[in-house]
C-alpha cells in the first residue's frame, strides 16, 4: 500500500515538473493586461522627449554650462528648449555683445540635438542687442509644431523689460487659432510675468505686463508654461495648470538645495497622451557609466566658497542682493516642489 502511494506521488510529481513550463507561460490576467499594453507600447512610435535649459547668466559661474551641455548630450533628447539670458547683455557696445554671443555659440554648439531660444532681460535690453538678436536668431517670439504639440516661444522684453505687446498677443492669437486641433500647447518664456500681476494685484497697482491677455487666449485648451529669471525653481498650479519656474544652469546661486528652489539642474519633459510628464533632474546627479560628463577642462569652475558662486567685488554682491530679493518673492513657504 505504502509502495502503491509512494509510485503515485512520484507520477505526479513528474507529472508538475512536465507541465510547469506550460503552466509558466499562462500568465494570470493581470500579468497578461501589463504584457499586452507593453506590446502594444513597443509597436507604437517612442513619446517625444526634450530637455530644457535654465538661465546661464545673470552671474556667470564658470564651467557650469557647459556641464549642462554634456549632460543633455548624455540623455540623449528629440530636441532641447531653453528659457533665456544666455549672455550677460547690459551692454550697448556692439563688439562686446557680439563677443559674448559667439562664446555662448561656442558652447552651445555642442549640444548634440537643435535648441530653441527665447529672449531674457539679459540677452535684450536695448535697441542694438534687440537688434543683434534679429540679426543672429531671427524674431523675438515665434511657434512651431511637433508631434501634435504646439510650442510658443515668446518674449517678456518686447517692446521693454518685463512687457509683451499688443502685437505679441496678437500673434498668439493667431497662432492658437491655427492649430486648434493640437493636443497640448506648452509656453515658453523668461520672465514669470504672472509674478509681477500678482505683486502688483496685492499693492492695488496695474502692472501693465501684458500676461493677462495671453493668459486669456490659452484658457479654453490644456496647456503649460515654463519660465526663467528668478534662478529659484517653483511649482504652482493657475486656473488647473502647471506653470514651472526652472532654476539654473550656470546663473548666479547660493546653491542653497532643492528644498529652497536654488540648484543647477536640467528639465526633462515626456509627452504622455495625458500631457506632460516633467523630471527636474540635479547636474549634481547625471552620470554617465564612466563618471561625471564633464565639460573640457579649461571651463571647469576653480574651487572655493562665494568667488564660486557670484562674481567678486560689487558686481558680485549686486547679485547677491538680486539673488536674495527674488528668492523672497518667488520661494512659497510650502516648498518650491509642492503646490500653491
Amino acid at each position: 500500500m505504502k509502495r502503491g502511494l509512494r509510485a503515485a506521488i512520484g507520477a505526479l510529481t513528474v507529472l508538475v515538473l512536465m507541465l510547469s513550463p506550460v503552466l509558466a507561460a499562462e500568465p494570470t490576467p493581470a500579468v497578461a493586461a501589463v504584457g499586452a499594453e507593453r506590446r502594444a507600447a513597443e509597436g507604437a512610435a517612442a513619446p517625444m522627449q526634450f530637455a530644457i535649459l535654465g538661465d546661464r547668466t545673470g552671474g556667470a559661474r564658470a564651467g557650469v554650462f557647459e556641464r549642462a551641455v554634456a549632460c543633455v548630450n548624455l540623455l540623449a533628447p528629440d530636441f532641447v528648449m531653453s528659457v533665456g539670458d544666455y549672455i550677460e547683455g547690459n551692454t550697448g557696445d556692439e563688439s562686446a555683445v557680439q563677443a559674448q554671443w559667439e562664446e555662448f555659440v561656442r558652447i552651445a554648439g555642442r549640444l548634440e540635438a537643435p535648441l530653441f531660444l527665447v529672449p531674457g532681460n539679459h540677452d535684450i535690453s536695448n535697441p542694438t542687442m534687440a537688434r543683434i538678436w534679429r540679426e543672429r536668431f531671427g524674431p523675438a517670439y515665434y511657434h512651431f509644431v511637433r508631434r501634435g504639440v504646439l510650442f510658443l516661444c515668446l518674449s517678456t522684453e518686447d517692446p521693454a523689460r518685463g512687457r509683451m505687446s499688443a502685437e505679441q498677443a496678437e500673434f498668439v492669437a493667431g497662432a492658437l487659432e491655427a492649430n486648434r486641433d493640437v493636443r497640448w500647447t506648452l509656453v515658453f518664456l523668461h520672465q514669470p510675468l504672472w509674478h509681477a500681476e500678482e505683486r502688483a494685484k496685492r499693492e492695488g497697482k496695474e502692472a501693465g505686463t501684458g500676461w493677462p491677455a495671453i493668459e486669456a487666449l490659452l484658457a479654453d485648451r490644456p496647456y503649460t508654461v515654463f519660465a526663467g529669471h528668478t534662478h529659484t525653481y517653483t511649482y504652482e498650479e493657475r486656473q488647473g495648470r502647471e506653470f514651472v519656474v526652472v532654476a539654473t544652469c550656470g546663473g548666479a546661486s547660493f546653491l542653497a538645495g532643492p528644498a529652497l528652489g536654488q540648484f543647477d539642474h536640467v528639465t526633462w519633459v515626456t509627452m504622455a497622451d495625458g500631457g506632460p510628464r516633467i523630471a527636474v533632474l540635479p547636474l549634481d546627479g547625471i552620470y554617465e557609466n564612466r563618471g561625471k560628463p564633464e565639460p573640457p577642462a579649461e571651463t571647469l569652475p576653480a574651487e572655493g566658497g562665494r568667488e564660486r558662486l557670484q562674481p567678486a567685488g560689487p558686481a558680485g554682491d549686486a547679485v547677491a542682493a538680486e539673488a536674495d530679493r527674488r528668492t523672497a518673492e518667488t520661494v512659497p513657504a510650502a516648498g518650491p516642489f509642492e503646490r500653491r
